[in-house]
């Protein structure tokens, strides 16, 4: 489950974002030391209410790369 982003934040990518397209998630770990994962899936469903939210199909690889060494 992903917050949605604006759409000022997407721009033209806003037309992709809906059920049944397949994405790659790119996600940097706050707490981490500068590591990034990411992992394909697919939209599920999306919601607006009561929050704006993208469901996604649980994810079978996940992967994590080092931005810093």
């Amino acid at each position: 489950m992903l917050k949605h982003p604006s759409s000022k934040r997407l721009g033209a990518a806003i037309d992709y974002i809906k059920e049944g397209c397949k994405v790659i998630v790119w996600a940097l770990l706050e707490h981490g030391e500068g590591q990034v994962i990411a992992f394909k899936t697919t939209i599920q469903s999306i919601t607006s209410h009561p929050a704006r939210l993208i469901f996604l199909t649980l994810s079978a690889q996940v992967q994590t790369y080092c931005l810093r060494a």
